[in-house]
């Protein structure tokens, strides 16, 4: 099994980054240009990601390659202290259909003076073709967090 965790400050409030986390169309704006999603089952995006239910997309790199199909299951939680999004999803076919585990976890905490800090924990096994997705998870997280930071500021009122 192969991981890594990466950790960003957003400018924003721990609840409309958890908010935000449930929104496909962010899902979609964070991926670009580098992926896009069609969803299969069900065949639109809903509003928002519902936690324990089962969304089924087609991935293609830069909108032309195909990569194979995905699912994406949120399993959600939040209390007083942090809010949790992890995605219990798999690869289902082509490339992706090559891992054999896949676990995504974003943790959302207050700072203590001011942003939400995000913590995102990738693991995953291919077997040997592992490291192979290394390069290429560490490059789009990278980029994920950064149009995170820049969208963020609009994904909530004022901040204190």
């Amino acid at each position: 099994m192969m991981s890594f965790t990466r950790r960003v400050e957003l400018s924003c409030t721990v609840s409309d980054a958890f908010a935000a986390l449930h929104n496909p169309e962010v899902f979609q704006s964070v991926s670009k240009p580098f992926l896009r999603f069609t969803p299969l089952a069900p065949t639109v995006f809903p509003q928002r990601y519902e936690s324990g239910k089962s969304y089924v997309v087609r991935a293609r790199a830069f909108g032309i390659f195909p990569l194979g199909t995905q699912e994406i299951n949120p399993i959600t939680s939040s209390d007083a202290d942090r809010s949790v999004f992890t995605d219990n999803g798999r690869g289902l076919s082509g490339a992706l259909g090559v891992m054999r585990q896949f676990h995504h976890t974003i943790t959302l905490e207050p700072s203590g003076h001011g942003p939400t800090v995000l913590v995102d924990r990738l693991e995953w096994d291919a077997g040997f073709l592992s490291p192979a997705f290394y390069v290429g998870f560490r490059f789009f997280w990278w980029w994920r967090h950064t149009v995170m930071k820049r969208l963020a500021p609009g994904w909530g009122g004022p901040q204190d």
